[in-house]
């Protein structure tokens, strides 16, 4: 599966002509084809493209295209020496109908998002463009862009073959739970927050991102029950231990502070006690509310019988209703949060959580110093998008 084949005259040849052999695969009349682009794999990448992850979809690590004129005037210079340039990138083959080529974008955006819960993609740009083959040309059909504000920090994860079919193999639940209409729309809002969250560059609008994702699955209860509901069922996802519970306690803490827009950090009296963190706990509590955000939504897009546990409302309320060991049963096993603490020290030491850090050199040109700039939105993105 990774040795290239000859091309038929609609092809990458168009793409590559000095290494057209290289490419895995050949297209033919009416073939649509999707890649997606990002500047870098994150992870230490171990495995060697191009593999072939399921049926028509690719994975090219090192890939070897150049555009053609017509392409460049497309893209434009920048975006296409920036694609030409990327370290992680997918490809999806499938016959497609002109009027159905950008379906086959957001079938790749889909894959996108389900290797980005494996914590693969960088930080930075990324793009997804899709072209069909008409006649003796592959001709480009749109362009969608996005930018990664602040890396997914996802422990124990690396670019391998295991994860990128994990990703792959993925991807038809993750249709159907997030491309279904009038069911799994708590799934789908959720899937929207953890989005936001990659995008969100404020560490405390970041873990409150996070807790949302979280909410969608657990549907806690109004008023005071929301706290305690949020403590009680995230306990499921969690290794039991009393780290676990420290960190759930200050992850809502630290989500109650930026819901009322205090400093995610200000101290909270309450009756019998008095709650505080300091910066170093709070950027731990972050990292494994983020580990635990991912931690859930591939479970539950990885495995279909937890996926139908939240298939509306109903279900999502005889799910929580489960007795406890019926519910552990159901879900699997859970995450540590315990082990992030002894790997805090050297791993949090080194990682920057401030607004300013996801961009290289501070702020942008012509932005204020005090003011962290604002993430944008992904272009072109009806859903809400990967951004």
């Amino acid at each position: 599966m990774t040795t290239g084949v000859p091309l038929s005259p609609c092809s990458f040849a168009t793409l590559t002509p000095d290494k057209a052999g290289e490419w895995p695969f050949s297209l033919a009349e009416g073939d649509g084809l999707a890649l997606a682009a990002a500047e870098s794999a994150s992870h230490p990448c171990l495995a060697q493209g191009p593999l072939e992850l399921n049926a028509g979809i690719w994975f090219l690590q090192r890939h070897s295209f150049r555009f053609p004129q017509h392409w460049r005037d497309y893209l434009g210079t920048h975006v296409a020496d920036q694609i030409e340039q990327s370290r992680f990138c997918l490809a999806l083959r499938q016959q497609s109908q002109p009027k159905d080529v950008s379906k086959l974008a957001h079938r790749l955006d889909r894959l996108y998002f389900c290797t980005q819960l494996h914590g693969l993609p960088g930080l930075g740009d990324f793009w997804i463009v899709p072209a069909r083959c008409t006649g003796s040309q592959l001709e480009p059909h749109g362009l969608w862009s996005g930018n990664h504000k602040a890396l997914p920090d996802i422990e124990g994860f690396a670019t391998t073959l295991d994860t990128l079919t994990g990703a792959a193999n993925m991807l038809p639940n993750a249709e159907v739970a997030l491309d279904t209409p009038g069911v799994y729309g708590r799934v789908q809002r959720g899937k929207h927050a953890l989005s936001r969250a990659m995008s969100e560059p404020w560490p405390d609008f970041r873990l409150h991102h996070y807790v949302q994702a979280l909410e969608a699955v657990i549907m806690p209860g109004s008023g005071k029950r929301t706290g305690s509901d949020f403590r009680e069922r995230t306990a499921l996802f969690t290794a039991p231990s009393s780290e676990a519970e420290s960190a759930i306690e200050d992850i809502y803490e630290l989500r109650c502070n930026t819901e009322h827009l205090h400093g995610w950090m200000a101290p909270r009296d309450h009756k019998s006690r008095r709650w505080e963190i300091d910066e170093h706990q709070a950027q731990l509590r972050l990292w494994q509310v983020e580990n635990l955000a991912f931690h859930v939504y591939r479970r539950i897009l990885s495995r279909r019988h937890v996926l139908d546990h939240f298939h509306d409302n109903e279900a999502i309320e005889q799910f929580w209703a489960l007795d406890e060991q019926t519910r552990r049963n159901e879900w699997g096993e859970p995450l540590d949060l315990a082990r992030f603490v002894w790997k805090a020290s050297s791993h949090l030491g080194v990682r920057d959580y401030s607004p300013l850090a996801s961009f290289p050199g501070g702020v942008r040109s012509g932005e204020r110093g005090d003011v962290p700039p604002w993430p944008r939105d992904a272009e072109s993105r009806a859903d809400g998008g990967t951004a």
